[in-house]
Parts: C-alpha cells; structure tokens; sequence
C-alpha cells in the first residue's frame, strides 16, 4: 500500500473540497426523508412528525380555536415545500385548502398555524387532488415540524 505524505494529502483535500462544495443534494427515494424538501433546510428546533399522526387531527389558531382538520401533507414539487390539506371548519361540501407545513408549529401536543385565522384559512388556496404539481404523501412519511 502506496502511503502519501501528509501535504499531498493536504493538497488533495484542498482540491477537492470546492467540488464537493458545489455538489447538489439528491433528493432520498421518499421525500418525506429528505430535509432538504422543506425548502431551506428544516427549522431549528423541529422534530420529525410520521403524517400518519397528523390526519383527521384538528389544526388549532394561536387562542386554541380549531381552524380545520387535516386531510393529508402533501408536497408541492415545484416548489419543493410541504403542505397541511386541511378542511376548513367554515368550508361548504368538503372544500380542501392548502397551507404551508413550515408555517405550523407542535404546542401541547397539538398542531398549530399562530399566524392563521379562520378568514385567512378560508382565503387559502384550493388542493386538487390529481394535480401534477402535488404529491399527497403516504401516511408513514416523515415530514419535519417546529417545535
């Protein structure tokens, strides 16, 4: 075996770092697995929820009021973030909303959006199931969530 000496070693790993630098991530087979398909990275502080948990739960505003119940994630693949498909309260025959997982938050053992009220959730955009652009993900996925 061919032993290098320490400064071409050295040198070697100079070369090669801004390679590696500049390699992109690959996305994992599930993108539930993949932090990076939070968008920038998973928050600080989040932990990571099975979806599974999630659905049929309800999705709480800051003072406690349930907004709506959540339906499923799913991922948005153009722009590479996850979505809660929630059932607004106030929603006739069903309708499905989208809001952003990021923007959601675990508070004694229940999910909630601090930011959203009942109006703004009303005004979210319409899921379509069947849309190229969503993925609805598996129950056993794992997505992250702030804490």
């Amino acid at each position: 075996m061919t032993r290098l000496p320490l400064a071409a070693l050295a040198a070697l790993c100079a070369l090669l770092a801004p390679a590696a630098a500049q390699t992109p991530s690959v996305p994992s087979a599930r993108p539930g697995e993949n932090p990076e398909a939070w968008g920038v990275g998973a928050p600080a502080g989040a932990r990571n929820v099975i979806v599974g948990t999630l659905i049929n739960r309800s999705l709480y505003d800051a003072q406690g009021q349930p907004l709506g119940e959540i339906k499923g994630v799913a991922l948005n693949l153009d722009q590479d973030r996850f979505y809660l498909v929630v059932a607004p309260r106030e929603a006739p025959g069903g309708a499905e909303v989208v809001v952003p997982l990021r923007d959601s938050a675990i508070r004694d053992e229940r999910l909630v959006a601090a930011n959203l009220s009942a109006a703004q959730l009303a005004q979210a955009p319409a899921f379509t199931r069947g849309r190229p652009q969503w993925r609805l993900l598996v129950e056993d996925t794992v997505v992250p969530v702030s804490d």
